[in-house]
């Protein structure tokens, strides 16, 4: 690290001496967003954050930087606990991981209505492992006696099996303040190894910041060591436990059920928990709640910005939030008639919104049969966090839908196939 670093305000935001004002800068926004109280799991991130804020007040300006340099050492209490801060710890078992990850496993309940339930926190590998058996065993034993609970049970014990959801952006920022913790517990190869794992990182400024601390490593005589094991590979075997919880039940029942009466009520079971006719199939049987979310093509986990929709058209709407940049569906939302809806997981960015009224679902629940009208609110809506020192001010949007062009909206008419369309 550097050779000259008073307080170690260069080695707090992971840059060189020689480092220019747009490194600094840099480093400093990835480390903020990496600590933020408010993101990051980490229960001394707001000590962390605090440093990391101080060390920029300094380095960043360039007056300040200049008298920083010719100061000498003087360590302060607060600089020696974030230096000596510890690694990540798994969530589950409390132990020290080099290498955790952000894993979502999902269960599924079902009970004639079917609910699909995350499981999420930082793991180690083996308590990755127990977790995602654990959801995948509760899906088995309770995921498939809805309508539509064999589907989703055999898919989400699927996902399990393949390893969850491992979101990659939250993942490299754990590893890059793993491989800054090991540096200040004294481990500099265990920090090089980590570092060498996020070159080809795509968040942030993480690869570039791993590159300077793998320089400045090189630079005090540390040397190039044996990679990582990836520990968090594909593992055949317990995929294999997975899949043979996936048989179990559906084994259970063909052994004490003979099959032919077995086939001819899972065909008549729809019409008979619904009541409706089997000559029509494609009406949905259980309407959704308000705010239920129909279809979610994110990965957005994080309580973030929110939109509020108060829905006073007379009919049943369901909203829909778009990119601007390519049109594609991210999420739709349920809000029944007289009755006010929010989703809150919107990250900073630029969206359009559409909605449609109706009164008949499909057999989905995801959009409208009769669809009545269709209409997109006529600009962009941009979300954007901003801060006040060290509070961190999410945006909410609030909108009212109407039949007609009137309270807060003033919609452009749409087409079903541009409101239908992925």
């Amino acid at each position: 690290m550097p050779k000259h670093d008073p307080k170690r305000y260069y080695r707090i935001l992971g840059v060189p001496t020689s480092a220019s004002d747009g490194e600094i800068r840099t480093s400093f926004r990835a480390l903020a967003k990496l600590f933020h109280p408010d993101r990051s799991s980490d229960p001394n991130a707001a000590r962390k954050f605090q440093v990391i804020h101080e060390a920029y007040e300094v380095l960043g300006n360039a007056e300040r930087r200049a008298r920083y340099d010719d100061l000498p050492y003087e360590p302060k209490p607060h600089e020696q606990r974030f230096r000596t801060s510890g690694p990540i710890v798994c969530s589950n078992c409390g132990r020290i991981t080099a290498q955790p990850r952000y894993v979502i496993y999902h269960y599924v309940l079902s009970a004639i209505q079917t609910f699909i339930r995350p499981v999420q926190g930082i793991f180690c590998v083996a308590c990755a492992k127990r977790k995602g058996l654990e959801a995948s065993a509760i899906s088995a034993l309770a995921g498939w006696w809805g309508i539509f609970g064999p589907i989703d049970t055999v898919r989400t014990i699927i996902r399990n099996a393949r390893g969850g959801e491992q979101p990659r952006e939250f993942n490299d920022r754990l590893l890059w303040a793993n491989a800054r913790a090991f540096l200040g517990t004294g481990r500099p190869e265990l920090s090089y190894a980590l570092a060498q794992e996020l070159l080809t990182s795509k968040t942030d400024n993480i690869a570039s910041a791993a590159r300077h601390l793998i320089e400045s490593l090189k630079a005090q005589g540390v040397k190039d060591g044996p990679q990582l094991k990836h520990q968090w590979q594909f593992s055949p075997g317990a995929a294999f436990l997975h899949f043979i919880l996936l048989l179990a039940i559906p084994s259970a029942i063909i052994a004490y059920i003979p099959p032919e009466p077995l086939i001819q009520s899972i065909i008549n079971l729809p019409a008979t928990i619904s009541g409706q006719n089997r000559a029509d199939p494609n009406i949905c049987s259980e309407p959704p709640q308000t705010g239920q979310v129909l279809e979610d093509h994110t990965n957005w986990f994080l309580n973030v910005n929110a939109l509020e929709i108060q829905n006073r058209s007379g009919h049943d709407a369901i909203v829909k939030i778009r990119s601007s940049a390519s049109g594609r569906m991210l999420i739709s939302f349920f809000v029944a008639n007289n009755a006010t809806a929010r989703f809150d997981r919107i990250p900073d960015g630029t969206y359009r919104i559409q909605y449609a009224f109706g009164k008949t679902l499909d057999r989905y629940c995801a959009t409208f049969l009769d669809q009545l009208v269709a209409a997109e609110i006529p600009d962009a809506e941009t979300f954007v966090t901003s801060f006040a020192g060290l509070e961190i001010n999410h945006q909410v949007l609030s909108y009212t839908l109407q039949s007609v062009p009137a309270g807060k909206t003033y919609p452009d008419s749409i087409d079903a196939s541009a409101f239908n369309a992925p």
